[in-house]
């Protein structure tokens, strides 16, 4: 069948469905019985009694309690699958059906908003979900949505976001069967309020909200936090998990044996299937198993990996391990997106075995689970959802895959919540405490093992000191915290599987209620579990053909639900304070029997029995003598009024109650009774009556007291005259009689004449009810402040009649009987206190009342962001009035009438650098604290950060800390750094990468105007030690430059100084008085990184230098003129001198000279001096001896020739005188 034919046909199931719901409620309508008012019970004890379902056509399923006086029932109505909202308040009338709405499926689960509950929802194996909102006991709207016709809703949550608005999460199951893990499970999250759905699973398509953002994932669980409070609970939509498994590939294998003799083929259920799965690429292979289902389906997960090919070999073996099957299937990367795109299930050829003796061993037990299949845990936020999410994060942990009942659960005052989940592998019950927020961080873990029992429902309470878990053997595990962990500190059994724990906030002894498939029990934990109710032997409240159960949770109304009644237990809260047992027939209503007998055997045709209950009546019309009385309800008080339809028979009023097994009479008037010993039967024995008239007179809105006297005439005559009295007693003949009552003189405008006429046949009571006149009243309500229209509606109460005044329509035009009033008025949504008026009508007829807004204590807080207190005195102005002056507090309690407020925070002055004004509108409806943010004013600084000589030459880091904290590094050559800052004092720290280089730097910042500040950072000092050599020897005294800048003066041989990291030029120069001797020295270029020395030559100043050297007056030429420096006795230079002026010429350094002039043809001559500037110099040479002779040598010659001849002459003299003795001699 088509789309459009599927549409029609529900439309018209659903019509169909609607007809006959009206036909039910038409039946429904036609009860034989009057009733009037509402039943009040007792609210000191506890009691119970039966609601009828049968009467009205419903046959429970599900029974959700909504308050005090209503039900909602799930199940067959009339034969049809439905919801209705029920009114059981009244024991003694049949149950009202107020709001009924159909499903077309069978209801498969049931769920609320929390408690209080607002929202009722329920599921069906057709897809839908019907929501029903619910106020004040009573459905205002109702959200019906279709899934799909062939999805099972598994489960629903309603979830609040922090307005109180409510999303809808539903898991499905498509084709109604899910296993474990699921693969065909989706979530489905809707907006009651608008069109729209957000769809995750494994395939989702793009026409949903947010398309394919969420395919892909395979949902095994979803579960909000659910948050447990001192008044309730509730379901968070900012904090739900979503458990999955990653996108598989499934290949489908038929598993079947064909037998020998008769070529049948039958399915092989449990068949054991290994593979081995090897991802090519990465060369990595995994080993696990998978069972087939019972049809003989094995379905084989195999991760999804793109772009990687994948062979898949598969074996089957028999018991006794030999292969009787293999197969090996590839996963090419290029088919993968084709085959994705139509289906997730790759179907392989059947495996066709030759036995049925195959291995059935457990996949899980054998191989355990890979790796890939467990399960992630992700946190969302749906509170915007489905238009909107939030991904908060994933848990640091994975689950297996066969994980269920996943619960995250946290009471109110806790900061960690807890899951709660169930392993069946091990059997295994986990209690995990964890952190959440952005992520879930498992803390804790407790695991208790329960067998083969899964989790129903689990609870708490707002301090999170008992966490009850209910299993779905009917045992519950009550877990006591002890720190971080918790400890089970006893088990209860109830006998059969439980359906839900609710846990009783406000209730002594930490209190819950276990609900059963068998009944329902009340247990308190402390100091020792304690079930309230017994019914014969069973620990537990339960009623023949019992299905279903619920509570409030305030523990004032418990219901039970059988196929076709209710039983309705209220106050078991007073059971639990007084620690009390109660057994089922202590405190259950019963029926009584009643038989009205009247004398002389007349006919009961026409006889009336009006029952009596608590506040209410209910009126019977007598076909036979026999009158079923239900619910009598024990130690409570009844009356019963027997009217007889024949006039001459007395009617009666008998009041009783049921004690104990026994009916108790406790007054009868005008009759006789009779009780039988056995509970519960009542015989009633009537009497003929007299002639007397009972005259009862009520005012028609006291029903009672009347407010003006009045007189009364019969027939004619005055027979009573100004009274108020109610209650008259006359003795009248058979017949009819005028009865005319009228106000007394001088209340006229009170009460309407009255007029009738009666048949006296036997003793008569007649009921008189004064109409009173009616004025017209105007009424205005005005706001105290504005004297003008109301900020919200008002109810207005005159009498019983309540009004509503609108803002837009404050004036009531409202007729009123004459008489005193009490107005009172009741705002309906808190803005104004309550308050009661007199008014007098029709002395007056229009009142103007003024409504007292309600006052709230408003804490304001005014805080600073960046300190713990104020820094600075504030003003403090409400709607321009100033409040509190000079003032640093904390806190600033005010008490403001409701309505929105301009809250001015302002500096004081003087401190306008320190603060800014800020300004807020503030809506006062509740008693509140508020936090005003004093925002600093804000300053642009300028930071520039250079050294001694400029910009930097090496990284550093500026840490800004203050208000506020600021870090960054500033890279060479250095840029300037624009900082908008609060107000405050800073510190301002400078941190050199290269300690080297640079010193830290420090100093304080008072951001309180804006500014541009250069910080200067000092770098390291070396030592440097300058050592001066002269080649002649040191005779000067020098300053010692660098870059240009003298550093150090009078420097000797040896200068120290301690100069920055860097490069530098140094130089020595001669100071005053020794500029003549020294010229300034080179520059020196030197890099300081660490201590140096070094030696700097100092050249003395050159001057010049003539020399002539003389013989007398004649100039010596080619004479070699040795200079020696005096000091150091070097040879300096030797040059000669001119051939034809005798001198030299040269430059000298300054100092003493000894001048050495040598010639061949001279002496040495040798000239000491000082050369101090230029300097000409005479040398006088005397000749040698031979030079001498040379130069005389013609006279020498002369003369040496005649000496010589003088002297040969002699010696031949002497030779010739020596000869001439020796020849004398001989």
């Amino acid at each position: 069948m088509n789309s459009q034919g599927k549409a029609s046909l529900m439309r018209r199931k659903i019509y169909v469905i609607s007809l006959t719901f009206l036909s039910i409620i038409l039946a429904i309508s036609t009860v034989p019985s009057i009733a009037y008012t509402q039943f009040v019970g007792p609210s000191d004890r506890v009691y119970g009694y039966y609601i009828d379902l049968s009467a009205i056509g419903v046959t429970p399923m599900y029974a959700k309690t909504i308050d005090r006086s209503r039900v909602v029932v799930v199940g067959s109505i009339g034969g049809v699958y439905g919801a209705a909202t029920i009114d059981i308040s009244n024991p003694y009338v049949n149950p009202i059906v107020e709001d009924l709405y159909p499903i077309t499926g069978m209801p498969t689960c049931m769920a609320t908003d929390g408690f209080p509950i607002t929202r009722i929802a329920v599921g069906s194996d057709k897809g839908e979900i019907l929501v029903l909102r619910i106020d004040r006991g009573r459905i205002t709207k109702h959200t019906y949505i279709v899934l799909g016709a062939d999805f099972y809703v598994d489960k629903i949550y309603l979830v609040r976001d922090v307005l109180g608005n409510v999303r809808i999460l539903a898991l499905v199951v498509e084709d109604r069967w899910r296993g474990y893990p699921c693969m065909n499970c989706h979530v489905y999250i809707l907006d009651e309020e608008a069109q729209g759905i957000l769809r995750i699973g494994p395939r989702v398509g793009n026409a949903t909200w947010w398309g394919k953002t969420f395919e892909g994932k395979y949902i095994q669980d979803i579960t909000p936090l659910t948050i447990y409070n001192t008044g309730g609970f509730y379901y968070d939509a900012s904090n739900v998990i979503i458990a999955h498994i990653p996108q598989l590939i499934t290949l489908s294998l038929n598993i079947t044996y064909i037998n020998a003799t008769t070529g049948e083929l039958k399915a092989l259920p449990n068949t054991l299937v290994e593979v081995r799965l090897l991802v090519k690429e990465l060369g990595m292979v995994t080993v696990y198993g998978v069972n087939a289902n019972p049809s003989g389906v094995a379905l084989i997960p195999v991760p999804l990996e793109k772009y990687k090919t994948i062979v898949v070999n598969l074996t089957i073996r028999d018991i006794r391990g030999v292969m009787l099957w293999n197969y090996s299937y590839t996963l090419d990367p290029k088919q993968l997106e084709q085959i994705l795109a139509f289906t997730n299930e790759i179907p392989l050829p059947p495996a066709i075995l030759p036995t049925a003796n195959v291995d059935t061993r457990s996949a899980e037990k054998l191989y355990g689970i890979p790796a890939f299949l467990n399960m992630r845990l992700e946190l969302f936020d749906f509170a915007s959802a489905p238009r909107m999410y939030v991904y908060k994060g994933s848990a640091d942990f994975t689950l297996s895959p066969y994980i269920t009942d996943l619960q995250f659960i946290k009471g109110g005052a806790e900061a960690r919540a807890k899951l709660v989940y169930y392993n069946p592998s091990p059997g295994l019950v986990t209690l995990t405490t964890v952190t959440y927020g952005t992520g879930i961080t498992r803390v804790n873990q407790v695991d208790d093992y329960v067998g083969n029992a899964r989790i129903v429902d689990s609870s708490t309470y707002n301090d999170g000191s008992y966490i009850f878990v209910g299993l779905g053997d009917g045992r519950i595990r009550v877990y006591l915290a002890e720190g971080q962990s918790y400890s089970l500190k006893y088990i209860y059994p109830m006998g059969s599987s439980l359906l839900g724990i609710i846990s009783i906030p406000g209730v002594g002894g930490y209190t819950y209620v276990a609900i059963s498939y068998g009944g329902i029990q009340v247990l308190s934990v402390e100091p020792y579990p304690i079930p309230i109710y017994r019914v014969l032997t069973q620990l537990y409240l339960s009623i023949p053909g019992y299905v279903h159960g619920d509570a409030l949770a305030d523990l004032s109304t418990i219901i039970l639900a059988s196929s076709s009644s209710l039983i309705v237990v209220k106050n078991s809260n007073i059971a639990v304070s007084n620690r009390a047992t109660l057994f089922l027939s202590d405190f259950i209503a019963r029926d009584v029997e009643l038989v009205v007998n009247l004398p002389g055997n007349e006919k009961i045709d026409g006889t009336i029995v009006k029952f009596r209950y608590p506040n209410g009546v209910v009126e019977y019309s007598l076909v036979n003598t026999t009158l079923r009385l239900k619910n009598i309800i024990p130690d409570m008080v009844y009356s019963i009024d027997i009217i007889p339809a024949k006039p001459y028979i007395y009617s009666s009023s008998i009041t009783f109650t049921l004690s104990g097994n026994a009916l108790k009479i406790l007054r009868i008037t005008n009759a006789s009774s009779v009780t039988e010993a056995i509970c519960c039967k009542l015989s009633v024995n009537m009497v003929y009556k007299e002639y007397e008239v009972m005259l009862s007179i009520y005012d028609e809105s006291t029903s009672s007291k009347l407010i003006a006297p009045i007189d009364i005439y019969i027939d004619g005559k005055l027979v009573e005259s100004t009274s108020t009295m109610n209650y008259y007693r006359f003795l009248l003949l058979y017949g009819e009689h005028r009865i005319s009552v009228t106000p007394s003189r001088g209340y006229e405008g009170a009460y309407k004449p009255y007029n009738t006429t009666i048949l006296v046949q036997d003793r008569t009571e007649v009921s008189i009810t004064l109409e009173r006149m009616r004025y017209n009243v105007k009424i205005k309500v005005v706001d105290e402040l504005t004297k003008n229209l109301p900020l919200a509606s008002v109810q207005v109460q005159i009498a019983d009649t309540i009004y509503i005044a609108e803002p837009n329509r404050y004036e009531l035009n409202v007729t009123l009987p004459y008489g005193n009033y009490t107005v009172r008025l009741r705002p309906l949504e808190g803005v104004y206190e309550a308050s009661d008026f007199t008014v007098s009508i029709p002395r007056i007829t229009s009142y103007t009342f003024t409504l007292t807004r309600v006052r709230y204590r408003v804490e304001l807080i005014p805080r600073d962001p960046y300190s713990i207190t104020l820094i600075a005195p504030i003003d403090v102005y409400i709607n321009g009035t100033l409040i509190k002056t000079n003032t640093t507090d904390p806190f600033l309690n005010v008490t403001l009438p409701y309505g929105w407020w301009l809250i001015r925070v302002a500096p004081v002055k003087g401190f306008e650098k320190i603060y800014s004004e800020t300004e807020l509108a503030l809506h006062v409806n509740t008693n509140l604290r508020h936090e005003i943010e004093i925002r600093r004013i804000m300053y642009s600084i300028t930071l520039n950060v250079v050294d001694i000589f400029g910009k930097i030459v090496s990284p550093v880091d500026i840490n800004i800390k203050g208000p506020i904290t600021f870090s960054q590094t500033i890279e060479p050559p250095g840029k300037p750094l624009y900082l908008v800052l609060p107000y405050g004092e800073y510190d301002v720290d400078i941190v050199p990468y290269n300690t080297s280089i640079y010193l830290p730097y420090n100093m304080k910042l008072l951001a309180d105007s804006p500014r541009s500040i250069t910080l200067t950072i000092q770098r390291v000092k070396y030592k440097l030690g300058v050592n001066v050599y002269d080649r002649f020897g040191l005779i000067g005294r020098f300053e010692l430059r660098i870059n240009g800048t003298t550093i150090a003066n009078n420097v000797g041989r040896y200068s120290e100084a301690e100069i920055p990291y860097g490069t530098y030029t140094v130089q020595l120069t001669p100071m005053y008085g020794f500029d003549t001797i020294y010229q300034s020295s080179r520059l020196v270029t030197i890099s300081i990184t660490s201590n140096v020395n070094i030696t700097i030559p100092v050249e003395r100043r050159v001057y010049n230098l003539k020399v002539v050297v003389m013989e007398g007056t004649t100039p010596v030429g080619n004479a070699i003129v040795d200079v020696y420096n005096e000091d150091i006795n070097i040879l300096v230079t030797s040059l000669p001198t001119d051939p034809n002026t005798g001198d030299i010429t040269t430059k000298l350094p300054y100092g003493n000279y000894r001048l050495i002039v040598k010639h061949p043809q001279y002496k040495d001559a040798v000239l000491i001096i000082s050369v101090t500037g230029d300097t000409n110099q005479v040398m006088f040479l005397e000749p040698t001896v031979t030079t001498l002779i040379l130069r005389y040598l013609p006279i020498i010659g002369v003369l040496v020739g005649a000496s010589l001849a003088v002297y040969i002459i002699t010696k031949i003299r002497a030779i010739m005188a020596k000869r001439l003795v020796e020849e004398e001699m001989f």
